[in-house]
């Protein structure tokens, strides 16, 4: 059984308010819009997750340099 048939067979138990709830949500969805929910900011996902002492540009610096000697001389130009 295919995801369309089980979505077909499963919202013949649905009351109309649902169905009518489902659709909207479906014809939404299929012209690339999505419900109104806002992204967590990634700032916060990683608060906290790294000391204040971190450098960003060192760290990158560091594995850029890592990534030269690993491939060779004048292969690697990012």
């Amino acid at each position: 059984m295919s995801v369309l048939e089980h979505i077909k067979q499963l919202s013949a138990n649905l009351t109309l308010q649902d169905k009518q709830a489902l659709s909207e949500f479906l014809s939404l969805n299929g012209q690339g819009q999505t419900m109104a929910t806002q992204p967590e900011s990634l700032r916060g996902i990683w608060q906290g997750a790294f000391s204040d002492s971190f450098d960003l540009d060192v760290a990158l610096q560091e594995i850029r340099s890592n990534w030269e000697k690993e491939w060779g001389e004048g292969v690697f130009r990012g």
